[in-house]
């Protein structure tokens, strides 16, 4: 569907200053942020990786193109990236690809770039960021790419990020999966242990996670623990429990409305608030009030928390801060509804005013193939966004990590095939906007405690002005 916005694009952003860099500067600039532009050599090789489509067979060489790809800035990055220009030049060996990390996930920028004709070919984002370039016009409709894709490809992508990687009412694509970042729940079992209290269990219920979190709060010595940690004044963070309690945080029918005043959404908001300020099971989320834990990493490796709910971005620190402690990831417990965890929708993307069109969509076909998710899962440790790759990934991080062979990483596995229970943040039209009304309000209740569930009630009207105040538009 084609997209428009409203008010015309340049009187809300700016063109290039002489201050700005331009695509030109990022070319030159590549090799000072730690990925030097790579230029694929004309020269035929032996046959890469295969991707979508093509039958495992090497891809036609594309005509001559030259491409700038905005790649993820992770120190590992470099090694992985250099890996897959090197099995793609194999391919396609008369296009030119260079890389750069600037501006990544920064929309402002990224946008100016792009107004000025400047824009990166394939870029990277990841939720209502990539809302944002598409309301603007910068983005071509994934959904017109993947038609060549074949059907056992598609199904091969994990279903819920696949999904979600369209906008809610609309036939448009945002994007390509770059990886999965999903929330566990994460235990320290010595804890448990001392506590004489069993470790979670696929079937735990919310009643059962209220229990454990009042028996794992306790004085440990000196030491003060909590028997969990949510990051609830977070947007992404506590929609799970609203979800689970069959609630929605945008009305699934209109995305310039919120739904945090309905009955379900109001009960999962207030079994958050009561474990913060009724039970006080949850650590505080102010840092004044747990003094020496600035970070919630800290704070579980130093066991002060039992338990914590995040994503698995954290799982390789959490590796290390652990050392030889006993811990272990779980199921987050089932709500009375559903069970539900964050999972993201981290994508790469092709510029609509790309002059290499072709060429884009051959490189974005590369970078989600089961052999790049393999070598991602390998390098950076991420968690691939195609089923068939999930296995590559547990063996790499237990070759890497010896210590984790005793980590339950069927957790992961079976979330993302079997149970399929995550879900993508559900997101306001003006999102920016809407936060401007959602974030005080959660602090109001999670944060100082000033306010009940029912705060999202008082500002339903003052909420559903600003999430359809931008002028955007998918029609």
């Amino acid at each position: 569907m084609p997209v428009s916005a409203l008010p015309p694009f340049s009187r809300r952003v700016p063109l290039p200053s002489p201050g700005r860099p331009t695509r030109r500067a990022l070319f030159r600039s590549a090799a000072s942020v730690g990925l030097a532009p790579t230029v694929l050599a004309a020269a035929c090789g032996a046959p890469g990786p295969s991707v979508p489509g093509t039958d495992g067979k090497p891809a036609a060489a594309t005509a001559a193109a030259r491409l700038l790809w905005q790649v993820r800035g992770t120190p590992t990055y470099p090694e992985l990236v250099k890996w897959g220009l090197d099995q793609f030049r194999q391919q396609h060996p008369h296009v030119t690809v260079e890389t750069t990390t600037q501006n990544v996930g920064d929309v402002e920028k990224t946008l100016t770039m792009m107004v000025a004709g400047d824009g990166p070919d394939i870029f990277h984002a990841w939720g209502h960021r990539m809302w944002q370039y598409a309301a603007k016009g910068q983005m071509v409709n994934h959904n017109e790419l993947v038609r060549d894709l074949k059907r056992a490809d598609v199904d091969d992508f994990v279903d819920f990020q696949w999904k979600g990687l369209v906008i809610p009412g609309t036939n448009f694509r945002f994007g390509m999966p770059t990886y999965i970042n999903m929330v566990v729940l994460y235990y320290n079992r010595t804890l448990f242990q001392k506590r004489g209290h069993k470790e979670p269990t696929a079937d735990w219920t919310h009643d059962d996670y209220a229990s454990m979190l009042k028996l794992m709060t306790f004085q440990d010595g000196e030491k003060k623990v909590w028997g969990g940690w949510v990051q609830a004044a977070n947007f992404d963070r506590f929609q799970a429990h609203v979800l689970m309690y069959g609630g929605h945080v945008v009305d699934p029918r209109d995305t310039k409305k919120s739904a945090l005043h309905e009955a379900p959404a109001q009960q999962g908001l207030e079994w958050l608030r009561a474990r913060y300020w009724e039970d006080q099971t949850l650590a505080p989320l102010e840092e004044a009030r747990r003094p020496g834990q600035p970070s919630r990493f800290e704070a579980f490796s130093g066991g002060h928390i039992a338990t914590l709910e995040d994503g698995m971005h954290g799982f390789q620190g959490v590796v290390k801060a652990m050392g030889n402690q006993e811990w272990n990831i779980a199921h987050v417990p089932k709500g009375p509804a559903r069970r539900a965890v964050l999972g993201t929708t981290d994508s790469w993307a092709l510029w609509k005013n790309t002059k290499a069109k072709d060429a884009g969509w051959e490189l974005l076909k590369f970078i989600t193939s089961r052999e790049w998710y393999e070598q991602q899962a390998r390098i950076d440790g991420t968690i691939p966004s195609r089923k068939s790759a999930l296995d590559s990934w547990v063996k790499a991080n237990q070759e890497q990590w010896p210590s984790t062979h005793t980590v339950n990483y069927r957790v992961v596995t079976d979330a993302l095939t079997t149970l399929n229970y995550p879900t993508v943040d559900e997101i306001f039209l003006c999102q920016a906007e809407a936060l401007g009304v959602v974030q005080p309000a959660l602090d109001a209740l999670y944060k100082t405690g000033t306010k009940p569930a029912s705060v999202f009630a008082e500002v339903r009207t003052q909420l559903d002005a600003a999430a359809g105040s931008c002028g955007i538009s998918f029609a």
